[in-house]
């Protein structure tokens, strides 16, 4: 990856470089000699020089980053497998095929899935037929709770009704009797004495027989008696048989409210075993239906379709494990990806920017992009900076890069996914600034020097200067437009500080990098990427 500038004088540049490659030969004869006279002839501030001389003048820059990344649809449609576990494929669309709407694109083993359904069935049925069968408990349930519960509450019906008609009615008029037959009793007896003490007097006068006083005996005592067993059967249906009817009967009235509330206890407890029986015979036959649907939705996903018109490409394109592959008789499993139908329409370029240099790049940056294949770069605009870097690179994972997308202004027609493409992004642009060539510059430690034509001879020239491109620098100071800058060769630069008395500076491993060295020893790339290090 390199760093890249242009200018309105790149393109002679270029030349000038081929130019000099084609006298390098001679140049190198030239300079030997030159050497030698220069050596002889040159003081401590100026030397004579032999090689290209590039005039200073303002320049339009354009600094870019160039990278390489590969087209991507900006719709993309990707389809999943959704049967569960493993499946094997029977048929599938070969790879690169335009299909559309409803075309079957891929379709998997299912026997599996069709027994499973069978089994299912059956067990569907059942569940409905247990389903039915407790509804019909719960009804039944239902009938019974009603059946005693109305047995229940005319028990407490009657009980109520029993001692009240005790209370009011039985017991008083037993209670009336009772003192009735004890007043009728004392009646009888006053009566019967009465008779005896008149059947003594009629036996004091001879009226009447000794038979007739004793039986006149008799019948007083049997009236005696007669009061002592009705005031007795007074006193026990006052004292006793009363007092045990009456709690006999409340104990009746008091058993069959406690029975209404068992037999209610009884049949919400009856009533709910049957409810929970039917819930959960009914759960289970919806859980059984839930299944079969579910199955029913695999053996549909068995085979796929196309939701959309679009180009066929599998899912395992690109990557590098085997068991992920998607081709015929292979394995796949639940939501791996299939396929992806992108929308050739609308393409977008991905390219993945270095961590040192992401930093430059903002959205709405322009870009120009060369597709692979085609004549004309088209333009974008940069849309997303990824926040997190991307590094799956097996060969180097510690590598750092961030996916751009670039939205492209237009997209030719026939382009395809994962096409090559060359994205030149635009970071600064400068209007009429001063520039001196890349070549020209030689840097020791932190300072960097040009060799500025002064008749015949040059002179070391310090210089600042700021952002770079692949050929120019941006001057900041040291030199003027219309001054003469000395076209380094490979050493050149050294040996000019040198003659001129001025030390080469120790390099610091650190700011290495970024000083733009001259071109003795360094590659272009090393001399662009330390411009544009020192330009940060």
């Amino acid at each position: 990856m390199s760093t890249l500038v242009t200018s309105s004088s790149f393109a002679n540049t270029r030349k000038r470089s081929v130019r000099l490659g084609l006298i390098a030969g001679a140049a190198l004869l030239l300079a030997i000699a030159g050497y030698l006279i220069f050596r002889s002839v040159s003081g401590p501030s100026a030397t004579v020089a032999q090689g290209d001389f590039h005039l200073v003048a303002p320049i339009d820059m354009i600094v870019r980053i160039q990278k390489d990344g590969e087209l991507q649809a900006v719709h993309n449609i990707e389809i999943r497998c959704k049967v569960e576990g493993r499946s094997t494929i029977q048929t599938i669309v070969p790879e690169g095929s335009t299909v559309k709407k409803g075309d079957v694109l891929l379709t998997l083993d299912s026997s599996d899935i069709r027994q499973k359904i069978d089994d299912t069935m059956l067990e569907v049925q059942k569940a409905q037929t247990d389903a039915t069968a407790a509804r019909e408990d719960v009804e039944i349930q239902q009938s019974i709770n009603d059946a005693n519960l109305q047995t229940a509450e005319v028990q407490l019906l009657l009980a109520k009704l029993d001692l009240e008609q005790y209370e009011k009615g039985t017991y008083p008029q037993a209670l009336q009797d009772a003192q009735r037959a004890v007043e009728m009793a004392r009646i009888t007896v006053a009566n019967a004495e009465k008779d005896l003490e008149q059947t003594m007097n009629l036996f004091s006068r001879g009226f009447v027989t000794p038979a007739d006083v004793e039986k006149s005996k008799l019948e007083s005592l049997t009236a005696k008696n007669s009061l002592q067993k009705a005031e007795t059967e007074l006193m026990v249906l006052q004292e006793y048989t009363h007092r045990k009817d009456q709690a006999d009967k409340r104990n009746t009235l008091s058993q069959t409210q406690a029975n209404l509330g068992r037999v209610k206890q009884q049949n919400a407890s009856s009533l709910a075993q049957r409810i929970a029986a039917k819930e959960a015979r009914e759960r289970t036959l919806i859980l059984r239906q839930r299944k079969l649907e579910s199955l029913q939705e695999q053996l549909e996903a068995c085979t796929v379709t196309a939701p959309t018109s679009g180009l066929v490409v599998y899912g395992s394109s690109g990557s590098r494990r085997d068991d992920r592959r998607v081709a015929e008789g292979t394995e796949v499993t639940e939501k791996q990806i299939l396929f992806r139908l992108p929308d050739t329409s609308d393409m977008m370029a991905i390219v993945r920017i270095p961590e040192a240099q992401k930093y430059k790049l903002n959205v709405g940056q322009r870009a120009r992009v060369q597709i692979n294949g085609t004549t004309e770069p088209i333009w974008g605009t940069v849309k997303t900076i990824a926040v997190v870097y991307d590094s799956n690179t097996w060969w180097n994972p510690d590598l750092k890069e961030y996916p751009v997308e670039i939205a492209l202004d237009s997209t030719p027609s026939g382009l395809k996914p994962g096409t090559s493409v060359q994205a030149q992004i635009i970071i600064d642009q400068e209007d009429n600034v001063l520039a001196l060539p890349l070549p020209s510059i030689f840097s020791t430690g932190n300072d960097r020097y040009v060799f500025v034509r002064n008749g015949d001879q040059v002179r070391p020239q310090k210089v600042e200067i700021g952002a770079s491109n692949e050929t120019f620098a941006k001057v900041i100071s040291g030199v003027e437009a219309g001054s003469q800058v000395l076209m380094l060769q490979a050493g050149q630069g050294r040996e000019l500080l040198e003659r001129a008395g001025i030390a080469l500076a120790t390099p610091q491993p650190q700011q290495s990098q970024r000083i733009p060295a001259a071109p003795q020893a360094q590659s272009s790339t090393q001399i662009n990427q330390s411009s544009q290090a020192s330009a940060q």
